[in-house]
């Protein structure tokens, strides 16, 4: 009987070790942290997909002068002291799927005027997160009216 509850006990044992080993690894904390903070596009003080012209897409038109940034979706404590999330800037040709930089700059904002003036009619411009914590699932802003 005491030999029974020595075997019990040892594995029982080894399996604790070997779980806390599983859930230590270093490799699957570097994955939960990838894409963990929702971002949105914000034009002037509002986000993009709440405008009046956003219907089930981003667009901007030729006529837009404010500024576009990045913001974290959600607002809680944690997320409040974050640095302001970066972005890179990148223009599509809707023809050929075909895309280009627009600069090698990051910015935090941008003034949508200075994008569109780069564009032709038929591009579209897409927003590129630098840093893997941050999902941006809607990163492709269509231009209306050409460019």
């Amino acid at each position: 009987m005491k030999t029974i509850h020595l075997i019990l006990a040892l594995t029982f044992i080894s399996l604790t070790i070997q779980a806390q080993t599983m859930f230590n690894d270093p490799y699957r904390k570097v994955l939960s942290t990838d894409y963990t903070i929702e971002l949105a596009i914000q034009y002037k003080d509002k986000l993009l997909s709440e405008m009046p012209w956003s219907s089930n897409k981003l667009s901007l038109g030729m006529q837009m002068y404010e500024d576009i940034s990045l913001k974290i979706v959600d607002d809680g404590e944690r997320l409040s002291a974050m640095d302001t999330p970066v972005f890179q800037i990148a223009i599509k040709d809707n023809k050929t799927g075909t895309l280009r930089m627009f600069s090698d700059k990051v910015y935090t904002e941008i003034n949508a005027e200075t994008i569109v003036e780069q564009c032709k009619e038929g591009e579209s411009i897409i927003i590129l997160t630098i840093d893997r914590k941050y999902a941006l699932p809607q990163n492709v802003i269509e231009l209306i009216l050409g460019c």
